[in-house]
């Protein structure tokens, strides 16, 4: 869910996700997107119909916005998530990538425990506000 609301922004985005399954559906989708009929678009990304897919309708509906933005105004990729110094020291994840990918979890916990989708967005303003500068994360 948290990638549809990040796939929602009216501005070019790099999203950075530490769930290796999502990112792949995710790219796989972002790639088939650049197919303009529907079945050869169902074709390039090798897989049953979103009815009979696991999470099928959250999918569907980022096919649906990514294709209506335009595959080129989006990108996901993957990035370690509960990274250690020893991580970042061997090269697995960057410093930056950890501290982001920490603030994408706490802003998910903390939307977790408020149970809706306006607490959510007050946590994520809370969170850019204290960085000083816009930023939409989801971990």
């Amino acid at each position: 869910a948290g990638l549809l609301g990040a796939a929602l922004a009216s501005f070019g985005l790099h999203i950075a996700l530490d769930n290796i399954g999502v990112v792949s559906r995710a790219q796989a989708i972002i790639e088939s997107a650049h197919v303009d009929n529907a079945r050869e678009q169902h074709l390039a990304r090798g897989a049953r119909p979103w009815s009979l897919t696991k999470d099928g309708d959250l999918w569907g509906s980022f096919a649906s916005i990514v294709r209506q933005r335009g595959a080129d105004s989006i990108r996901v990729s993957w990035c370690k998530g509960n990274a250690t110094a020893a991580h970042i020291a061997d090269c697995t994840t960057t410093s930056r990538n950890a501290v982001y990918n920490g603030y994408a979890d706490q802003a998910a916990e903390a939307a977790h425990h408020l149970g809706n989708y306006s607490a959510l967005v007050e946590v994520l303003g809370h969170i850019a506000r204290h960085q000083k500068r816009k930023i939409v994360l989801f971990g």
